[in-house]
Parts: structure tokens; sequence; C-alpha cells
């Protein structure tokens, strides 16, 4: 077997960094035709076979450092209450309460049993919640647990994962590490109701896994590697609807990262189906003309995402004064922001030309963080233009690129101690900030004061008056509740809700007032109408 141009320059480029059965597997050819070549350049054989064996680096049992660090930097917020719209999504959410509801969650809308109306289709996140309540009851620590659980697996899949693409242990345990760790992933770990994030996350990442060792494998093990991960593909779409990309990212890999010729292509049209299905399941579900879906002129669409694009790389480099409810007007018109953003795309997509020929496996981490985060680019507009968690599975191909140039640094004698000090130095500030940053969420006072700071939005308000509606500060409850309906005041929900408080207090006069203007916004609330019939007798 003769080595083509491509072949050659890969392996002189990467053998003082990849052993030799690396650059085999890598390029799909036999370790000693590349042996033979690289003893034609002069390089003994002796010398690249001794790199292979495995360092430091390369030992598997590396994955407990990002497993007991994310337990570490979590374990305060395993101690935190139900929060925000835990109380709706899991306290009275009827379906998860029982196995016997597993068919019903499948058929209808996410939570639709305690009348969340999120518009949003997430069976597999009941039925996650289904084994909390049979394993803890209502106890928000076993809720707790479970997140920060599936965030040390996210971890420890992603550290194979790498191990597996890129052939770097380094590169696994610095990545794994960092997107275990990092604040801005707070959102979805500390937040019970956030859970989606790292659920669709863990199965889409064993299933790449799965279709990797299956691209590879040649044993009969190779149709169970395809069944499983055709398996964890369902799961992760029925987890959250981001796993839509997933076949993109499945094609990238054989095109960039795999020999054309070991890719069956016809294996990605099951995948295909699936989504097919998914959508299908989805729409039939789903009251479209009740969600907040829009769509945006194309300069908006690409001036806000230069923005949100740099707005996120923001929040990876400097994770501060993190909150929910993050509002952003759209962007028609270039300012600073945008141009910031544009220069940060520019060099990407420089950076990725240059990737591709030399280092494939980072142009692949790179395309990772565009897919992935493709469905939060506003081509269809959702109920907001950013929000923290929505790069949860994508920020790990930026992390990637921090990492190999930290690996890269660590592999030279004269930078190779400050580096290491530079590695220690990361991993303690993105810790100590994950740490403060799970206080937020320990209690609902603590995150509506914490977001309120940021954005008087009418919704935080608004649960803000729930949490003092329960606990019986009926006063406190008016006073968020009115501030609310100043924002927002044709909003039904928050005048049904004040008119409750008005009603406990005695005071029904405002309360029927309330009513009568929720029903002149909507007269097709049968309930509220029942209300003021009894209210009014």
């Amino acid at each position: 077997m003769k080595l083509d141009k491509k072949d050659r320059r890969y392996i002189l480029e990467n053998i003082k960094h990849l052993s030799v059965s690396d650059i085999a597997k890598n390029l799909s050819l036999d370790q000693k035709v590349i042996n033979e070549f690289l003893e034609s350049k002069g390089i003994k054989t002796k010398a690249a076979a001794s790199e292979e064996t495995p360092s430091f680096w390369n030992k598997k049992i590396l994955v407990i450092i990002p497993i007991l660090l994310v337990f570490l930097v979590y374990f305060n917020s395993i101690k935190g209450d139900f929060v925000w719209d835990d109380q709706t999504i899991v306290l009275r959410n009827e379906a998860v309460k029982s196995f016997k509801h597993i068919p019903y969650v499948f058929k209808n809308e996410f939570a639709e049993k305690a009348g969340y109306n999120g518009n949003i289709y997430r069976p597999m996140q009941e039925i996650s919640y289904m084994v909390d309540y049979w394993l803890w009851g209502t106890n928000p620590k076993g809720f707790h647990f479970t997140n920060v659980l599936l965030q040390a697996a996210c971890a420890a899949s992603l550290f194979f994962l790498i191990r597996i693409i890129s052939s770097s242990g380094a590169l696994a345990l610095i990545t794994s590490v960092i997107f275990g760790i990092h604040p801005i992933n707070t959102e979805a770990i500390a937040y019970v109701s956030g859970r989606s994030d790292p659920l669709y996350f863990l199965f889409l990442l064993l299933s790449f896994i799965c279709f990797v060792k299956y691209i590879n494998s040649e044993s009969i093990k190779k149709a169970l590697f395809y069944i499983t991960s055709l398996i964890l593909y369902a799961a992760a779409l029925s987890s959250r609807e981001t796993a839509i990309v997933f076949p993109i990212l499945l094609i990238a890999y054989g095109r960039f990262l795999s020999k054309e010729k070991r890719v069956n292509w016809t294996a990605l049209i099951p995948f295909i189906a699936i989504l097919g299905s998914y959508a299908f399941l989805r729409l039939k579900v789903i009251d479209l003309d009740r969600g907040s879906i829009s769509f945006f002129g194309i300069n908006a669409v690409i001036f806000t995402d230069a923005k949100i694009i740099f707005k996120y790389f923001t929040l990876m480099l400097f994770p501060f004064n993190l909150h929910m409810t993050r509002a952003m007007p759209l962007s028609h018109a270039p300012d600073l922001e945008v141009f910031l953003g544009c220069v940060i795309i520019a060099f990407l997509a420089a950076l990725s030309l240059k990737l591709k020929k030399t280092k494939p496996d980072l142009f692949f981490w790179l395309l990772w963080f565009f897919i992935l985060l493709l469905p939060h680019l506003n081509i269809i507009g959702l109920n907001a233009l950013y929000a923290e968690h929505w790069i949860f599975g994508a920020s790990v191909g930026i992390y990637a690129l921090f990492a190999f140039m930290l690996k890269r640094l660590m592999e030279n004698r004269k930078t190779r101690i400050p580096a290491y000090i530079s590695c220690i130095a990361v991993v303690a500030y993105l810790s100590s900030l994950t740490m403060i940053r799970n206080n937020d969420w320990k209690d609902e006072p603590s995150i509506y004061l914490n977001t309120l700071k940021y954005s008087r939005s009418p919704k935080v308000l608004s649960n803000f008056g729930v949490y003092y509606d329960i606990k019986g500060e009926y006063d406190k409850a008016i006073e968020v509740y009115e501030e609310a309906l100043r924002a927002a005041p044709r909003q039904t929900w928050y005048h049904n809700n004040i008119a409750v408080v008005y009603a406990k207090k005695g005071d029904i006069s405002n309360a029927i007032r309330h009513w009568e203007i929720s029903l002149s916004i909507n007269p097709n609330q049968e309930d509220i109408r029942g209300e003021l019939a009894r209210y009014k007798k």
C-alpha cells in the first residue's frame, strides 16, 4: 500500500505527538507501512515505537479526575431546594409520580399534567423525574444529586470520546475537566428543571462513541454498537431538541476524521429516519399556533448571531454576573459587539482552514461548536435570543481548542512548568466561580433576587409572587405582581395570580377587578369565569 501526499504530510506533522499506532488508526493504515516510511525519512522506528508506550496522560484511570472535580464543585448544589419552574415541572406534575405514565409522556407535551404550557416535547426528562420520585420522593436533594451524577457522566463520556477521536489523553483530560466544572453550566446542573441539557448530552456522547466503535470495529460487536447508537440517539432527541443536529456531526466525522472507504454512508439513513419520526411526533403533539415561534429577517439574524457569539465567548472566558432571563433586542444594524462577533467568526474561519489540513481532529471540534450551536442561532426565533445553558454542549468545541494550546505548552520544556501552573489556576478559577454560583440556586429568594439585579423580568417577578403567596406573605406578593403587571399589563396569568392573593387577603373587590381584566383580555378562561361567579354571589 502506497502513502499519498496527504498521508505522508500528516505522519511527519504528528509523529512527535502521536504514536505510530494512533497515526495508523487515524489514517486507517497498516503500522508496517508507516514504519517503513519513517525509516525512509531517517526517523528510527524504534524511537517511534517507544512513543507507543502508554504515558501518564494516556491512562484510562485519569477519567476519575473530571468525575471527582464535578462532584467537588457541585456538592453544595445538592442541598438546594426546588426553585423556579421546579414547583410546576416536578412537584405539581402528576405524570412524574408513577411509571404508569410513561406512555402518556410520549404522547403529550412536556409537563402537560402540571399545566406547564412550555410548548416543548421531552419525554425522557419526565421519565428521569419518575426515577427520582421513585427513589427520593419529593426530597430535592435526590433530584439535585441526579443532576450532578449526569454531569459527571457527561464529563466521563466526553473524556473517552476525545481519547477515541483525537488519540490524546491530555486533550481528553483537560477538555473534560473544563467542561465539567465551568460555571456557565450551573444553569443546567444546579437547577433541577435544567436537566434536559446534561441528559440529552450524555445520550448524544454515548451514541457518538458507539457509532465510532461501529465504524472502527470488525468484530461481531459491530452490529451491537450500531443498534445501541441508534437507541441512544432516540433517547437524546426525546430529552432535548438540540440533538436534531447529531446526524450533521456524524457526517462531519465521516468526512474529516475517517477514511471514506470505511464509512458506509447508508448507515446514516436510520439516524435520519429517527429524526424524521421525532419531527412527526413532535409536530403531532405540539400546538405550533400556541408557541412563541417567529422568523426574523436575514439581516437581523446575521447581526444578532454575531453579537450572540461575542457574548458566548465573553461568558466562556469571563463567567461573571451569570443570571437567568438574559434579555437582548434584535440587532438590525452593526455595532461594537456585532463587529467583535464578526472578528471572532472570521478568526475561527481562518483557523479552521489551517486546522483542516494540519489537525483534522481539532478542525472537527471547531465544527462541533458551530453544529451544536446551530439550533440556537435564531434561524427560527424562539422565546429568547440566547441563554447560558444553550451553549452547554457546543462549548466543548472551544474548550478542546483551549486544551490543545495548554497541551502544546506542556510538551515544551521551556513552557512546561508555567503551563502546568496555568492549568491548575484555570481549574481553581472555574471551580470557585461554580461553587459561588451554586449558592444563587439554593432557594427561591436567592435565585430571584440574583436575577432581578440584572433584569426586572415580569416572569421572574411573577415567580417571586408565587413564592410569597405560598409563604403567606401576601403584601409582598401583591407588590411584585403589581410590578410585573406594569411591565406586562396584558398577561392574564399575572392578573389571575394577583386576584387569588387579594381573595386570600379578603380584598374581594380587587380580586374581582383583576379577574374581570383577565377575562376582557382572554374570554376563553372558563375556570376564571367560574371563580368570578363564585365571588360575585
